[in-house]
Parts: structure tokens; sequence; C-alpha cells
């Protein structure tokens, strides 16, 4: 399997998107064997390793002077990039509670000023009850009843997160 990306605009917006070409054929002489995922994960497989290593570790016990393989000596360049992603790892988790901090203190703030707020509307449903006129005419009520709404979605979001 295989991917082409099309790098010339006219030629996506006039054929691909118009769908005047839907795909293409590759002709080509191609290998007629493949090997499996099976065969490559045998051939490198944990044990398989182990035993090359044990091997060359006997030699040396026994004073043989031995080389690593290439592929050993590749695998074992990969500190460099170990040591990067480590220190990357350890900066997103650091940012992660750092915005969990942050998280928290706003859901304080928005639970806060939910509480003042419902203590509003039920003033004013109590209010517009005595005067006998309709809550919608009290001002700001129907958006401090949206914005309840709203508040009470974020606090079910953020909990997710705390």
């Amino acid at each position: 399997m295989g991917s082409v990306k099309v790098n010339n605009e006219d030629v996506w917006q006039e054929y691909v998107e118009t769908n005047k070409v839907r795909g293409f054929s590759i002709e080509g002489y191609f290998s007629d064997r493949m090997e499996t995922k099976d065969k490559i994960k045998e051939d490198m497989s944990e044990e398989k390793i182990a035993e090359q290593l044990l091997s060359k570790i006997e030699n040396i016990v026994k004073g043989e002077k031995v080389e690593l393989g290439e592929s050993i000596l590749k695998q074992l360049s990969y500190v460099k990039g170990v040591e990067i992603f480590s220190k990357n790892i350890d900066t997103d988790i650091k940012e992660i509670e750092d915005s969990k901090k942050s998280l928290k203190v706003d859901l304080e703030d928005l639970m806060e000023d939910m509480g003042t707020m419902a203590k509003g509307i039920l003033g004013a449903d109590q209010a517009a009850k005595l005067l006998g006129i309709k809550t919608g005419t009290i001002e700001n009520y129907d958006k401090a009843v949206a914005a309840a709404r709203v508040g009470f979605e974020k606090e079910k979001e953020a909990k997710k997160y705390l």
C-alpha cells in the first residue's frame, strides 16, 4: 500500500476535486515475494536478540574479540532521542499539572459566580411572581438562565479533567 500527494494546485482543483480522476494505477516490476510481518518479527524477536547478545558476552568472557553488529550499534544510538523525549515528557507533564491547577481555580470561581447568579435568578422569580410580571421582562434574567446552562455544562467538562 502507498500514498501519493498532489503538489500541483491546478491538477488538484481541475481533476481531483471535480472527480474527473478518482484514482490511478502504477505499472512496473515488483517483487514476487514479500516477507510477512511474522517473518520479520521472528528475525528480530527479543529471544533471538538476547541469544546473540549472550553469545557475544560469552565470547568476551572467553577473551575472544567481538564486533557488535551494525543493527545493535544503531539501536544503541537512540540514546539521544530517548533523552530528548524524556525531557519533553517532563515539560508536558508540568504543563498539564499547571493547566489542572488553573482549571481547578477557574472551576471554583465559576461555581462561586454560579451560586451568586442562582440567588439572583431565584430572587427574580419571586419578585416577578409578587409583581405579576413575566421573568423575561427583568433585565439580564434570560441571559442569566442561559449562562447558568452553559456554566453547568462547563462544570461537567472541567470535572472530567480533575
